[in-house]
């Protein structure tokens, strides 16, 4: 009879000690900023593939390419789209945009995605309108600006991300 007893609570115990292993949380080390645009009920955005379809880089001269970020603007509920930067990459100081589609997504036609590096260069990149579509820069080692505009299908554009991208604390 003991037998049975200890050979119960080895099993018990065992069982125990594989969920405890199953209960930790893991650490993200990824912040993300989300934003929302306005848009109409009319139209559904053209989207096709995950990668962008343009790309521009050239030398920075001031004016909107200054590390200062500038207003956003506020969109009204109810017409949605979600824009996600990701944390600036501590290793290969890369930073990753993502477009997560929201309840205004039909009639968003384009996201447009700007970096201005601390270097004084900056690059340009069209994200698709896709839900999950996602765009990687490569920064600096430095703070760097990035700035999300979005058109409608009405062609207003809005400027809904305008922030500083820095390296994560260790």
């Amino acid at each position: 009879m003991n037998w049975k007893i200890i050979a119960i609570l080895l099993l018990s115990l065992a069982v125990m000690m594989m969920g405890a292993g199953c209960t930790t949380t893991p650490t993200v080390n990824n912040t993300t900023t989300t934003t929302t645009v306005p848009a109409t009920t009319a139209g559904l955005a053209s989207a096709t593939g995950l990668s962008a379809a343009a790309t521009t880089v050239a030398a920075a001269t001031g004016g909107d390419n200054s590390l200062t970020p500038g207003p956003t603007q506020a969109m009204p509920k109810g017409n949605d789209v979600f824009v996600q930067v990701n944390q600036k990459d501590p290793i290969d100081h890369s930073i990753t945009v993502i477009y997560n589609g929201g309840a205004g997504m039909n009639s968003v036609t384009g996201c447009t995605v700007h970096l201005i590096r601390s270097d004084g260069t900056d690059e340009t990149k069209s994200l698709t309108t896709q839900t999950g579509s996602e765009l990687t820069f490569k920064g600096t080692k430095n703070p760097d600006r990035i700035v999300v505009t979005v058109t409608t299908n009405s062609g207003q554009t809005y400027t809904i991300i305008d922030q500083m991208s820095a390296l994560a604390p260790r």
